[in-house]
């Protein structure tokens, strides 16, 4: 089975194809046979079980892989991407709209296939500031996620966070 042409994680716009997380077929199969005639020296010559493990462990990690964290901050109260990074490569932060939906309640959003579909719901998010404050609660929205933040006292409170994105 051939790889794919495109990466898996930017999907091929041109022809529709979305972005999605890799499968074995995406990354050369993970059955090659190694020729019995004549083997490999497994010391100095790539082997068919190597190739396969690798696969299999490319696949295996693209499917718990963060598609992308997305740090926050509020100078003067107005929410605003300060970091960004992405598995894909035709993604960027501009490509996420920052919304802040009042005091402590921010949404992040993306247009449709941005991301390949998420593999388990939003999961981490973590406070950028030495705060006495709760755990921030992450809600899976369409395409995106709101981010709540309180203080100790449990009132709504904008604080500087990282979020995890798992992805669409």
């Amino acid at each position: 089975m051939p790889a794919a042409k495109f990466f898996t994680y930017d999907g091929d716009p041109p022809n529709l194809i979305p972005p999605r997380r890799p499968s074995t077929d995406d990354v050369g199969g993970n059955l090659k046979e190694d020729d019995q005639a004549a083997p490999p020296d497994p010391v100095t010559m790539p082997t068919a079980d190597g190739h396969n493990q690798r696969s299999n462990l490319d696949v295996g990690l693209g499917k718990v892989a963060p598609v992308a964290k997305i740090s926050v901050t509020f100078p003067a109260g107005v929410p605003g991407i300060t970091k960004f990074v992405a598995v894909g490569t035709l993604v960027g932060s501009g490509d996420i709209t920052v919304t802040d939906i009042g005091v402590g309640d921010t949404e992040l959003t993306w247009p449709a296939d941005t991301f390949p579909v998420a593999t388990v719901e939003p999961s981490a998010c973590c406070l950028n500031e030495d705060v006495a404050a709760l755990a921030p609660v992450v809600t899976k929205i369409a395409n995106g996620v709101k981010i709540k933040t309180r203080n100790a006292a449990s009132a709504l409170t904008d604080i500087d966070f990282t979020v995890t994105i798992e992805g669409q």
